[in-house]
């Protein structure tokens, strides 16, 4: 809580923005179509998005968008951004290490490390969230989050090569109300969280959410110490808005969040049925696949908070908005990378240390703006991510000792500008165009030491220093847009955009090798898409579909090298697929959403630096062509079903019954094809009782019922082993609930 008190007077002191991940976003409305009450009554809600940086329906943006409500978010068991899955099939996520690992149509990265960044943007409120292990974390007072699929490489545009997700908080009330709920389930697990509202003035309105979850024990043991393993030993954080109106024109929004975790969520193994290079020569298995059997626990503690300040004025023919946010983030990790009992090496002490502040300004186009609206504005980011320190610990079981210890101290800075405007205009009363273009200009810069002490003599040797290596990325990206609204009803459109992740420094390879600490470059993406965005029957069935062919290039592709991640550039690839969302709402009390994806992506070109390994593993890794392979993580079809039926139970309240489909027909997970995650299915449910006025709750939940066996990560590290952990298996519960 020091940290948040701080952040909150920093705030306060230099009317910016303390460390923060909230701008105001208004809430959403709900616009029922023209019909009969009792239509409205089974007719799908519309809902507003801001994907293009202003309040639309949904139905009216041309652009793919999944947008996911606070509702839906409870019925599919969606909890935090690692369940983001469940909801939108073309999305996977994963923690890997720490780190927030997301791929969007088959576009991803699975490095994370300072100064490292995903290829699917992380916004809270409109404030971009650079580190990796910031985008981890549960979900509190949300409103909802949308999913923007494809490039957004004009009005976001920060390192959104394939996408972004827009998470949205509530909006604060002048009304007192509030919720509560605790809850508790298998593993020993408690959980609770709370949101209040109200106002504290004529123009002053201020809200607060919390959560804290516990799980008292781990989904397996440590085999070595009989110690637990992946378990949660807390998990709490703490967010709050408050709204200053001054007048009918001007707007303020003060924003502060803080977030605290304990875990073992980072443990892994080698897979079952191969043969770790420093395991005796024996193949391995376990009888629970949660279980470790390591001489040293993994652990991750990690921390950080943020705050904003957005000031949004009406101009009268444009609106003025200005957003100042800071971040920072902390994250100590230890884990043993041999995965083995053995001692080997491992990584004791790997401290993290992530700073942001970005300043955005927007002028956008008031509604009355005739057949032209747009929207401009100028972005700025600098950030400090750095190892303080990486340490990697050789050990030997018996003399003679192992060789010593290596430990880095390394900074990346990044420095970018960017300019961007995008306008549409109506040709016609049902057909528009849409223009847009970014600038961009970054710089990144590394410093840094490695050094190595030996264990016999305890002396220390510097094998590398870097000091103020530097490299400066520019980029033009741009959208073209033409839809069509065929009917009131019926919305069609093509679309050409383009994205760009900027090239970076791997902190971890200062000394010159193969892979060198020159930095990798950028790597960019055109994407081709077409879609239709439909309603019918009075609104009651909603469907929209997307069809896209990606040109994908110099892709800035994961590996291992002595042991830390790092980024190399790879080849290009070919994408293309088609994905579409189902809503209907057959009566009052039966409604059914579905959603699937249908997706190809290969290497197209030649990719002599890939790295092979084989299936038992334990053999290092060589190097080979890879070419008119899969890209990892990319499964050709993944689908959803989610059924809700409603019984009104007189004068008892309602019933509401809840299932949800999960399916993926698998993946490889990595570029030589070696390992692949086969097909699975998850099932969830829920029973949830409310009461007749609303106030009381009461729902039992299951998530993976079906005990569902996918990876969390897998991957094959240099030594040739495959470094393996599991999703989360079949979870059950209760939880009660009031508002007021």
């Amino acid at each position: 809580m020091k940290t948040l008190a701080l952040v909150s007077i920093s705030v306060l002191t230099i009317g910016l923005a303390a460390p923060a991940a909230a701008q105001s976003v208004p809430p959403v409305e709900s616009a029922p179509p023209t019909q009969s009450a009792s239509d409205a009554e089974s007719a799908v809600q519309d809902i507003v998005v801001t994907a293009q940086r202003r309040e639309e329906r949904l139905q009216d943006v041309p652009i793919a968008v999944s947008a996911v409500t606070a509702d839906t978010l409870g019925k599919t068991g969606v909890r935090d951004t690692i369940d983001l899955r469940l909801a939108v099939p073309a999305l996977y996520a994963s923690n890997g290490n720490g780190y927030l690992f997301v791929r969007l149509r088959g576009v991803g990265s699975l490095a994370g490390g300072p100064g490292l960044e995903n290829a699917i943007a992380s916004y809270v409120d409109g404030v971009y969230v650079g580190s990796q292990g910031g985008g981890i974390f549960s979900f509190g007072n949300i409103e909802r989050i949308e999913v923007l699929k494809g490039p957004q490489g004009t009005l976001f545009g920060r390192n959104a090569t394939g996408g972004l997700i827009q998470v949205i908080t509530r909006e604060p009330s002048h009304t007192t109300s509030g919720d509560l709920s605790v809850g508790y389930a298998n593993y020993n697990s408690l959980s609770t969280r709370g949101y209040l509202t109200g106002g504290l003035s004529d123009t002053v309105a201020a809200d607060f959410s919390f959560y804290a979850n516990s799980q008292g024990d781990g989904w397996g043991k440590n085999l070595f110490n009989g110690h637990d393993a992946f378990r949660v030993y807390h998990d709490y954080g703490v967010r709050s808005k408050i709204v200053f109106e001054p007048s009918s024109s001007d707007k303020f929004t003060l924003s502060a969040d803080y977030a605290n975790s304990k875990n073992s969520m980072i443990g892994a193994a080698p897979l079952e049925g191969t043969k770790p290079r420093f395991g005796g020569g024996a193949t391995f298995t376990l009888s629970n696949r949660y279980d470790l059997n390591t001489n040293h626990d993994p652990l991750i503690n990690a921390e950080g908070g943020g705050g904003s300040l957005r000031w949004e004025r009406d101009l009268g023919f444009a609106r003025f908005s200005s957003t100042s946010a800071y971040r920072a983030y902390k994250f100590r990790r230890q884990f043993d990378l041999d995965l083995t009992p053995t001692p080997f090496f491992w990584f004791s002490n790997m401290v993290q240390k992530d700073r942001q502040f970005s300043q955005e300004l927007q002028l956008s186009s008031n509604k009355n703006s005739g057949p032209l609206s747009w929207v401009a504005g100028a972005f700025y980011y600098g950030a400090s991510g750095r190892y303080d320190p990486l340490v990697q610990n050789f050990e030997s079981a018996a003399p003679p000792p192992a060789q010593g210890m290596r430990s880095w101290k390394s900074t990346t800075d990044t420095t970018s500008f960017a300019g961007y405007a995008q306008g549409t205009y109506a040709i016609t009363s049902d057909t528009k165009l849409t223009l847009g273009g970014r600038y961009t200009t970054e710089k990144r810069t590394l410093d840094g030491t490695q050094d190595f002490t030996a264990t016999l003599t305890g002396l220390t040797t510097r094998e590398a220093a870097v000091s103020g290596r530097s490299q400066r990325f520019n980029k033009f990206t741009y959208r073209v847009s033409l839809d069509h609204h065929f009917t009131k009803d019926v919305l069609g459109y093509a679309s050409i955009n383009t994205g760009f992740k900027s090239g970076g420094f791997n902190t971890t390879t200062l000394v010159a090798s193969a892979f060198g600490y020159n930095p990798f470059a950028p790597e960019t993406l055109t994407a081709y898409e077409v879609g239709l965005k439909t309603q019918f029957l009075d609104h009651r069935l909603t469907f929209n579909v997307a069809g896209f062919l990606y040109d994908y290039k110099n892709i800035q592709i994961s590996t291992f090298l002595n042991g830390p991640i790092v980024i190399i550039n790879g080849p290009s690839a070919r994408l293309k697929g088609i994905d579409a969302e189902f809503n209907l709402r057959a009566t009052k009390a039966f409604r059914i959403n579905a959603s699937a994806q249908i997706l190809s992506g290969k290497y197209n070109s030649a990719f002599p630096t890939c790295l092979i390994g084989t299936p038992l593993g334990g053999v290092p890794l060589t190097t080979g062509n890879c070419q008119g392979n899969d890209l990892p993580v990319t499964a050709k079809l993944t689908t959803t079903l989610a059924p809700e039926y409603r019984i009104t139970l007189a004068g008892e309240g309602e019933l509401s019954l809840n299932a949800n489909w999960y399916h993926s027909s698998g993946w490889f997970t990595d570029s030589d094809n070696v390992i692949r995650q086969p097909a699975f299915d998850e099932f969830g449910a829920s029973a949830r009782w409310t009461s007749p006025n609303e106030r009381y709750n009461l729902e039992l939940w299951g998530k993976n019922l079906s005990n569902a066996r996918s990876f969390n990560a897998q991957t094959e590290i240099q030594t040739g082993d495959h470094y393996t952990s599991y999703a989360a298996p079949r979870t059950y519960g209760v939880r009660a609930g009031i508002k007021f």
